[in-house]
C-alpha cells in the first residue's frame, strides 16, 4: 500500500484522492504526488526494552548448630571437671574403719582441678577447641598423675608394707570423674577443631 503527502500542507493523504483534506490543494497535477511505502501501524509504539538481567540470589546459609552443642557439652564437661575436686578422689577401708579423701582437702591440687576447670569453661564458651584439648590433657593427665603419685608417697613412706597399704586403697569417684571428664572435653576439642576446619 502506498500514500502521498500534500505539497503545501505535509497532511497524509491516499492514493486515489484528488484533493487535500488538509488544505484543499490538488494532488492530480503531476509532481505533486510524493509516495511511499506504507508503515505497518501498530498501537505498542513505545520501544522494546531488553530484559533487566536477573542477579542470582545468594543461598542462604543454614544455621549450623553444631558450634552451641560442642560449647554446652563442653561447659560440662568443664564443671565435671570442677565437681571432681570434692568428690572422694582415694577411698580406704582397714580393721572396719573407712574414709576417704578429695583433692579439695588435700590443698593444692584442689586448687589446680580448679583452674584446670575455669580454664575449660572459659575456652567452652569461647568456641576454642584448641583450648579444649589442651585443658583436657591436663585434667586427665592430672588425674593419673595424681594417682602415681601417692602410690610412690606410700611406697616411700611405708617400704615393705606398701603393698599391704596400697591394697587397702582404691580410687574414688573424684578420680574418675576427672579422669573421664578431661577426655571428654579432649575428645570435644579434637572433634571441634576438625568440624571448624572443614566448614572453612
Amino acid at each position: 500500500m502506498c500514500f502521498m503527502f500534500c505539497p503545501k500542507c505535509g497532511k497524509v493523504a491516499e492514493v486515489n484522492q484528488k484533493f487535500c483534506a488538509g488544505c484543499g490543494a490538488d494532488l492530480t497535477s503531476d509532481g505533486n504526488m510524493l509516495t511511499q511505502p506504507a508503515v505497518p501501524h501498530t498501537n505498542n509504539t513505545a520501544a522494546v526494552r531488553p530484559a533487566a538481567p536477573v542477579k542470582p540470589v545468594p543461598a542462604v546459609p543454614q544455621k549450623n548448630n553444631s558450634g552451641l552443642l560442642f560449647r554446652i557439652a563442653g561447659l560440662l564437661a568443664a564443671a565435671a571437671i570442677a565437681v571432681s575436686a570434692f568428690l572422694p578422689f582415694w577411698s580406704y577401708s582397714a580393721e572396719g574403719r573407712s574414709g576417704s579423701l578429695s583433692l579439695a582437702e588435700y590443698g593444692l591440687p584442689g586448687v589446680i582441678v580448679c583452674l584446670i576447670a575455669a580454664a575449660g569453661v572459659l575456652f567452652s564458651a569461647a568456641g576454642v577447641h584448641a583450648g579444649n584439648i589442651g585443658c583436657g590433657i591436663a585434667a586427665a593427665g592430672y588425674a593419673i598423675l595424681r594417682d602415681i603419685n601417692l602410690e610412690s608417697m606410700i611406697e616411700r613412706d611405708y617400704g615393705s608394707d606398701a603393698a599391704s597399704m596400697l591394697e587397702l586403697l582404691d580410687s574414688g569417684a573424684g578420680f574418675y570423674l576427672l579422669l573421664s571428664a578431661g577426655a571428654v572435653l579432649l575428645l570435644l576439642g579434637i572433634i571441634g577443631l576438625a568440624v571448624s576446619r572443614k566448614q572453612n
